[in-house]
C-alpha cells in the first residue's frame, strides 16, 4: 500500500531554469559522475573526484536529442548504465542505452523501437532505476501519435531489456521517472493529461509484468514550466518533487510510506 502525505513547498523555483544534468552518487566504493547532454549532439560524461583512475569521459553517441534530459545509474557491481533519447537521420527517437562495464563503454543500442518520427526535440526523457543487477527504465513515445509511457526490465544490468509494459492511463504527457521499491517492483511516475490540465500519477509494476492501479499525486499544469516531477527512496519512504506554476512558481514535495 502506498500512503501520500503533502508536504509543504520548499524552495523557489528560478524561472527558465533546465536541471537537465543528473548527479550520480555511486554505490559504495565507487565514485561520483556527472553525465551531460552535449551541444552538437554529443553525450559525454565528466569525471568527477573519481576515486579510480578509470576513465569515464567520452564522445557516447554522435546523435541524440538534445533538450531531452538524460538519465544514469550505477548497478551493484558498478557498471554504469546511461540512458538517453536517441535519434536517427531520419528523425527516429528511441530511447538508446550505453553502458561502462570493465573499463570501457559499450557501442549504443536501442531499448525498443517505437521509432518516434518527430523534427524536434519533445523534452522528455526516459527515467532510470537499479537495484543490484536488476535495471528499469521507462520512458514517453508518441509514435504513430499514440502518447504511451512504457517501463522495461533487466536482468542482467542493462544488457538486454524485456517487452515494454504500458504504465499509463491512456491521455499521457509523459515526464517519467522511476524507483524500484525494497520488495522489488518498480514505481513509475508520469504526467497525465487531464484535459486544459494535468495530474502527476504513479503506478507499482511487478517484475512479473503485472500492474496496480495508478495513484494520483498532485494536480498540476500541463505546461512546459512544471518540469520533470522527480522521485527519491529511502527505506520504506517515496519522496516526489514537483513545479507547481503561478507567480511565483514552487517546487513542492510530498512524501508516500510504503506499509
Amino acid at each position: 500500500e502506498l500512503r501520500l502525505e503533502p508536504r509543504r513547498q520548499c524552495v523557489g523555483s528560478q524561472p527558465g531554469l533546465r536541471a537537465f544534468r543528473p548527479l550520480l552518487q555511486g554505490c559504495e566504493g565507487h565514485s561520483v559522475v556527472r553525465l551531460v547532454g552535449a551541444v552538437q549532439d554529443v553525450i559525454a560524461v565528466e569525471q568527477h573526484d573519481l576515486l579510480d583512475p578509470f576513465q569515464l569521459a567520452g564522445d557516447l553517441d554522435d546523435m541524440v536529442c538534445e533538450c531531452c534530459p538524460t538519465s544514469v545509474a550505477v548497478t551493484g557491481n558498478g557498471t554504469v548504465v546511461a540512458v538517453y533519447r536517441d535519434r536517427s537521420d531520419t528523425e527516429l527517437r528511441n530511447t538508446g542505452v550505453v553502458r561502462y562495464h570493465n573499463g570501457s563503454w559499450s557501442s549504443p543500442r536501442i531499448i525498443h523501437n517505437d521509432n518516434w518520427e518527430i523534427a524536434g526535440c519533445p523534452v522528455n526523457g526516459p527515467a532510470i532505476a537499479v537495484q543490484g543487477g536488476k535495471v528499469a527504465v521507462a520512458w514517453f513515445t508518441w509514435a504513430n501519435e499514440i502518447a504511451r509511457v512504457k517501463v522495461t526490465f533487466s536482468n542482467d544490468e542493462g544488457r538486454t531489456f524485456g517487452d515494454p509494459i504500458v504504465v499509463d492511463d491512456g491521455d499521457p504527457v509523459g515526464r517519467v521517472d522511476t524507483v524500484i521499491l525494497p520488495s522489488g517492483s518498480v514505481l513509475v511516475s508520469w504526467m497525465e493529461s487531464t484535459g486544459t490540465n494535468a495530474e502527476l500519477r504513479v503506478r507499482r509494476v511487478h517484475w512479473d509484468c503485472t500492474k496496480d492501479q495508478s495513484i494520483t499525486v498532485t494536480k498540476a499544469s500541463k505546461e512546459r514550466a512544471t518540469g520533470m516531477p522527480k522521485m527519491a527512496i529511502r527505506g520504506n519512504e517515496i519522496f516526489f518533487a514537483w513545479t507547481q506554476t503561478g507567480k511565483p512558481s514552487h517546487v513542492k514535495t510530498a512524501i508516500a510510506r510504503i506499509n
